[in-house]
């Protein structure tokens, strides 16, 4: 027995309609979950690639990252020697800065004298037997005592040149670490 012939004829149009329907909706849904699957294998393969460019990319950012950390540490080192030399300088000033005040107080209370040497004859009345000898040339050098209060002050004088003269080099040799640090820094790759 044929199992059409139990379907009334008037219904068997509509049967195959809708069969045909089912077969073309199988085909469309079959279609979709296809394209489906190939987009999500593009997803994926597109995921992989871009996984694999990030990373590598990561591995050229650490190595870079890497290399510069290790010129900040040769900077740092660089600059650290040098501003324990400039420490060391430091301590000098301060050394030099304690022996000039020793001797100004030993100037002051007159246990030092301090003494310029002066053209010979003249502080001498001529005819005096001491201008015969400096005009000869023989004899002892003619010098002339300074008063304590001039020789401070030439004393302050020459330790205000001098400390001039060390914040100069000082300020030269912060100027010129920091200079080659930063050019190190700048030559980086």
């Amino acid at each position: 027995m044929n199992p059409l012939s139990l379907i009334p004829s008037e219904y068997l149009g509509i049967a195959k309609i809708v069969a045909v329907l089912a077969l073309v909706a199988a085909l469309i849904g079959g279609y979709f979950a296809w394209h489906h699957n190939i987009f999500e294998q593009g997803v994926t393969q597109e995921k992989d690639r871009r996984d694999k460019i990030d990373a590598e990319n990561t591995i050229k950012a650490q190595a870079t990252l890497a290399a510069a950390n290790e010129k900040v540490r040769v900077t740092q080192a660089s600059l650290t020697d040098t501003l324990a030399q400039i420490d060391v300088k430091n301590k000098e000033l301060e050394n030099a800065k304690s022996q000039v005040a020793a001797l100004r107080a030993d100037v002051r209370s007159g246990a030092v004298r301090m003494s310029i040497p002066i053209a010979t004859g003249s502080c001498r009345a001529a005819g005096s037997p001491d201008s015969a000898a400096a005009a000869s040339g023989t004899g002892t050098e003619t010098r002339a005592e300074l008063l304590p209060t001039t020789a401070d002050d030439l004393i302050e004088l020459v330790t205000d040149a001098d400390s001039e003269v060390r914040r100069t080099n000082e300020c030269i040799d912060r100027y010129g670490a920091v200079k080659a640090a930063s050019d190190a820094l700048q030559a980086a790759p």
